[in-house]
């Protein structure tokens, strides 16, 4: 075999190697989540008043609406509701349902900036967030409202290049600084807390 040929054969599997190596950059799946998001979520919450020893807990759901400026951060809006049931005895607790207060209803709603770790190339995406939140409890005779902080933090597995599971849990300092019941409203302060683990799917457009 000739030096020329030698030489055209070599260029050849160079060019073949280079060829492979783009069609596989190419072929890499992109789990893109810039831009707007929805996210649609089942929660089990807990609540606490600090000077209290029991914790309250229950279920519900939220919607979180969003917006990633870059694949890594953004600003969300979220909304959840929940059914609380009272931490009470066997006794207490049948004297309640009797009564009607046997649970009530906790809403939480959050605006705040999310962190999120990895590239568009990778399918498990861990984040952090933190947002300002108002929370409000209501019964069939008063209601409690307040707000406060929140830090938390999920992981996002990716299920197609624009589904994503979404797993997290979040916790609350919240001080609540107005009760109303039956038209009188008086400021109190009180400190509580909250916590929410959340699982449910994100669409990103």
């Amino acid at each position: 075999m000739g030096v020329r040929m030698k030489r055209i054969l070599l260029l050849s599997i160079v060019v073949l190697l280079a060829g492979t190596a783009q069609a596989n950059e190419n072929n890499v799946p992109v789990y893109d989540n810039k831009g707007f998001y929805l996210n649609l979520t089942g929660m089990l919450p807990y609540f606490s008043f600090d000077e209290a020893d029991e914790k309250d807990s229950g279920y519900g759901g939220g919607v979180r609406l969003g917006f990633n400026f870059s694949p890594n951060f953004g600003i969300f809006l979220s909304a959840d509701g929940s059914v609380m049931e009272v931490d009470v005895d066997d006794n207490e607790w049948e004297m309640m349902e009797e009564e009607g207060d046997a649970d009530y209803a906790l809403v939480h709603v959050d605006i705040g900036a999310q962190l999120t770790l990895g590239n568009i190339e990778s399918r498990f995406r861990p984040y952090a967030r933190a947002s300002y939140l108002v929370v409000q409890l209501s019964d069939d005779y008063m209601d409690l409202k307040g707000d406060g902080y929140s830090v938390g933090g999920g992981v996002l597995l990716f299920i197609s290049s624009s589904v994503a599971l979404d797993v997290n849990y979040t916790h609350s300092w919240i001080n609540i600084d107005e009760f109303e019941m039956s038209g009188y409203t008086q400021e109190v302060d009180i400190d509580a807390t909250s916590q929410r683990i959340m699982g449910g799917l994100t669409f990103f457009f």
